[in-house]
């Protein structure tokens, strides 16, 4: 996106200097850890630091000058050079004049447009009915499309939470109110404690508490639900109000409001079962200790999910029923648990069948579905993980008078400095790397890969691609057979680029 310089400022220099400093200071208003007001006292100190380097340079200049060693010509050239350093954010020198330069460029609030992808890509989704891998692939989208004929039409997820600025209600804190948002905005009870409390079927809570399977006939369904908005008994249906999203043309509570993993399993079943399990084998078989399990999830190597490690456990939190791990830290701890003490249970343990059922549905739930899905791509982790960027701008902010404005400005900002970069991000990132010299290893490589040359080979400790990491010892899915099974392969010490 091009510079749009103010008339008072010409010359290839002004223009160099100016496009680094805008960039500069958009990088600056897009770090969520530096306060804007910051950005000013930055802006301050650099003209300083300006200033003394251009005294510096002109001083010596002038030497040059009068001792004959350079032209008037270069003297003039250079000088001119010099008073683009001296005054470098003299139409930027302040958040007004900022915020106003970012606006006329249209990279700050909302440019007109933005073109973010092609609708490619929905025609390759359409083309491949055996891998379901988006929402649009489903039988519950393809039903609504047929609505609308000919129209693009896209889904819309719609996403309600509470938001903390200081974290009191963190996921290690242990106070959660799973699905109360849900249930809010399409019209079901919030309490848990009522007769009906889940909105997908209508079983009351004392059995709920000891149903173990599914039991059809108690499903919801759109007759009953709307025979139980007409009749207005929430005691009776644990439904408060008709939901305001059927309004919407084509909307249908019971079909469009997903299931949430991050909630329902990883901050909610999963808690208490491996809490459960836990308390089972340190306390009543007394197999291992607390302190054994500990010390295995600390020393375990969890490899592309170590940014996700689980902290240490305290015996009041297991005997509580409830494990405080953040969402992300208690799907490494389903998934690793078996490999963490597994191999201390003895054989044909019945208990043991509770984490296996338990790992098979992540599983399950984390991969591909045939209705709704995939589940992963629907959860609330994304939209979790967003609040951490505006939590830091918070927290490094001392103004509380309106901090929804505050983090709104930031978030803006944000934006701005994504459209001056002209890219949502890199899409190649890379780790620590060596050049490959080796004529045997290079050989190798071009007859796995079936390419003939390229300009040079690296070899990186982790490469990141669209966002998936990628590093030694990872199982991956090669492909897909004729049978319709998976082809693993294991990723090589240090990977090439």
């Amino acid at each position: 996106m091009s510079s749009v310089l103010p008339e008072s400022i010409q010359g290839t220099e002004h223009f160099v200097a100016l496009n680094s400093v805008e960039n500069f200071l958009a990088s600056l208003y897009a770090n969520p850890q530096v306060p804007r007001n910051v950005v000013q006292t930055v802006v301050k100190d650099m003209k300083n630091i300006f200033n003394g380097i251009h005294q510096t340079l002109k001083n010596s200049t002038i030497k040059l000058l009068s001792e004959g060693n350079i032209s008037n010509e270069s003297f003039n050239h250079f000088n001119n050079i010099l008073e683009v350093l001296e005054e470098p954010f003299t139409d930027l020198g302040t958040e007004y004049k900022r915020i106003k330069y970012f606006t006329d460029l249209g990279t700050y609030i909302a440019p007109c447009e933005y073109v973010i992808d092609t609708l490619e890509y929905v025609d390759k989704l359409k083309v491949h009915s055996s891998i379901l891998i988006n929402f649009v692939q489903f039988s519950v989208w393809k039903k609504k499309e047929k609505n609308h004929g000919t129209q693009i039409v896209f889904p819309i997820f719609l996403f309600f939470d509470d938001y903390e600025v200081g974290n009191a209600l963190g996921s290690h804190s242990g106070i959660h109110k799973l699905g109360a948002g849900v249930h809010s905005i399409t019209g079901f009870v919030e309490s848990f404690s009522s007769n009906y409390p889940c909105r997908i079927c209508k079983m009351r809570k004392e059995d709920i508490q000891n149903q173990s399977s599914v039991d059809n006939n108690l499903i919801r369904t759109v007759e009953q639900y709307n025979l139980d908005v007409n009749e207005g008994d929430v005691s009776s249906s644990g439904i408060k109000e008709a939901c305001i999203w059927h309004k919407v043309l084509g909307f249908n509570v019971l079909e469009q409001v997903g299931m949430d993993i991050m909630h329902d399993i990883l901050e909610g079943v999963g808690k208490y079962d491996l809490a459960f399990l836990i308390s089972y084998y340190i306390e009543d078989l007394k197999i291992f200790t607390l302190q054994v399990l500990n010390e295995r999830i600390v020393c375990f190597d969890y490899g592309p999910d170590k940014g996700s490690k689980p902290c240490v456990l305290h015996i009041e939190h297991l005997r509580k029923k409830n494990i405080r791990l953040s969402a992300s830290e208690m799907m490494s701890l389903i998934r690793y648990f078996g490999l963490l003490i597994g191999y201390l249970v003895p054989l044909n343990d019945p208990i043991w069948c509770l984490y296996i059922l338990l790992r098979q549905i992540l599983d399950i739930v984390t991969s591909t579905s045939l209705q709704v899905g995939p589940l992963v791509n629907l959860w609330c982790m994304r939209f979790e993980a967003k609040h951490r960027l505006s939590k830091i701008s918070a927290n490094t902010s001392s103004n509380r008078r309106n901090i929804c404005k505050t983090l709104a400005i930031k978030h803006q900002l944000q934006l701005n400095n994504l459209f001056l970069k002209g890219t949502l991000g890199d899409d190649i990132e890379s780790g620590p790397s060596k050049k490959i010299i080796s004529n045997t290893d290079i050989k190798k490589i071009k007859e796995f890969m079936e390419i003939d040359s390229f300009e040079s080979l690296k070899q990186c400790t982790w490469i990141c691609i669209k966002g998936i990491k990628y590093q030694s010892k990872m199982v991956l899915t090669l492909d897909i057979d004729e049978n319709n099974l998976p082809k693993f392969v294991l990723c090589p010490m240090g990977v090439h680029m």
